[in-house]
């Protein structure tokens, strides 16, 4: 019999925790039986009791498998340094999670991540006596005045410096050397970053480094190899690119602000089945069905085409394919690659289609008598259709409907 695992894992969040629950959600999707995901979510005095109740719904499924913990910080960082208004409160409660916790070490998380395999890897990392574990911030590392920027930050220097949106924290030591009182010491200099100098500079000399695929920072998409100077190796990047552990929305630019997000497709693909679906698609419902189902990844920061990513068609076995023009047979060729066959293609008018497309049986859509629950059906059509065909494919209850963006070739 295998050993619970237990996985401890750090979030922070005001009352907008709905973007919360999809990284953790993603979590849950790539765990294992045997592991048991205790979820921290630091708030302040201003988190609702309504927020928590709904918090806690969308987990209701997920109830063997993790347990969430309201850990309240008060008023403790009530007046601190906002640099800009993109970053609130929730970001400095971070700074305080040895204190709060009794666990060794913890995982701590950013809500605009998403996790694309199992962390657990993560936490047994060799932290090699170090306070913190975490990847390389490029820009800061290689773009930053280091003079200026090391003032301000009290750092010796950019060397070391890490993302703070993604780290494996040892708490045991952090409790023993007292960072916390460190880190709080800091608080008056009003850094530039705010809580990600604090960490740097308090843990500075006590930092190790995590490979770039554990914290996929999409605002370096656009960097070609050459501008990392080898803070990552090409093979290292190509890696992350296009097997990401977690992916790091940090940039203004995110998946429900932006249907154009890079990587964006990964966050859709979790979200669109969770219970803040219908909260993020109220919000863009008009122009969601033209953008987000197929999106690819910027390719000018790596040098081989990165192998497209469809909603992961590839474990979805009962799919079917709407339309029978070349976009069709293009998805069927796809899909082929992933040994995955659709069991038909559907049409409105089987008259004037053939009988079948690469050994696929075409179907007249009217023909249809079943409520097709357990079928995803792709919509293999321009989208200037989608509308249409979409009121139609409505009335049989199928589990999930993607329509094919026009950029997908």
């Amino acid at each position: 019999m295998n050993t619970i695992k237990h996985i401890p894992i750090a979030y922070a969040t005001a009352n907008d925790y709905e973007y919360t629950v999809v990284s953790m959600l993603s979590i849950l999707e790539n765990s294992k039986v045997n592991e048991i995901y205790d979820f921290y979510i630091l708030i302040d005095n201003d988190f609702l009791h309504n927020s928590k109740k709904k918090f806690l719904r969308c987990f209701k499924s997920y109830e063997s498998r993790c347990s969430i913990t309201f850990k309240n910080v008060g008023n403790v960082f009530e007046n601190v340094y906002l640099r800009v208004n993109t970053i609130n409160r929730p970001t400095y409660f971070r700074l305080l999670l040895p204190e709060l916790l009794s666990e060794e070490k913890c995982i701590y998380l950013d809500s605009d991540t998403i996790i694309c395999r199992n962390i657990q890897e993560l936490l047994e990392f060799d932290l090699q006596g170090c306070y913190v574990a975490g990847v390389k911030a490029p820009w800061y590392v290689l773009k930053a005045d280091n003079t200026s920027y090391c003032k301000q930050a009290l750092l010796p220097d950019m060397d070391q410096y890490i993302n703070a949106g993604v780290l494996l924290m040892n708490l045991a030591k952090m409790r023993k050397d007292n960072i916390v009182d460190k880190m709080l010491s800091l608080l008056p200099y009003n850094m530039d970053s705010q809580d990600q100098d604090i960490i740097n500079s308090a843990c500075f000399g006590k930092i190790c480094f995590l490979p770039f695929m554990f914290n996929v920072m999409t605002k370096y998409s656009s960097w070609p190899i050459s501008e990392f100077e080898n803070l990552f190796s090409e093979a290292e990047l190509k890696m992350a690119w296009n097997n990401p552990g977690i992916i790091h929305y940090a940039d203004r630019i995110k998946p429900w602000n932006d249907l154009d997000c890079v990587m964006g497709d990964y966050w859709w693909s979790v979200c669109r089945r969770s219970c803040m679906w219908d909260f993020f698609y109220r919000e863009i419902e008009d122009i969601f069905f033209s953008k987000i189902i197929y999106h690819v990844k910027e390719d000018n920061c790596i040098t081989t085409k990165r192998t497209f990513k469809l909603f992961d068609l590839a474990s979805k076995k009962n799919i079917l394919i709407y339309g029978a023009g070349n976009r069709s047979k293009k998805m069927i060729n796809y899909l082929g690659v992933y040994n995955i066959k659709p069991e038909m293609i559907l049409v409105s008018d089987k008259r004037n289609n053939p009988e079948e497309i690469e050994g696929i049986k075409v179907n007249d859509l009217n023909d249809l008598d079943e409520k097709l629950i357990d079928k995803t059906v792709v919509i293999a059509t321009l989208e200037k259709y989608h509308m249409e065909i979409m009121s139609q494919l409505q009335q049989y209850n199928f589990r999930e409907i993607i329509p094919l963006s026009d950029k997908w070739e």
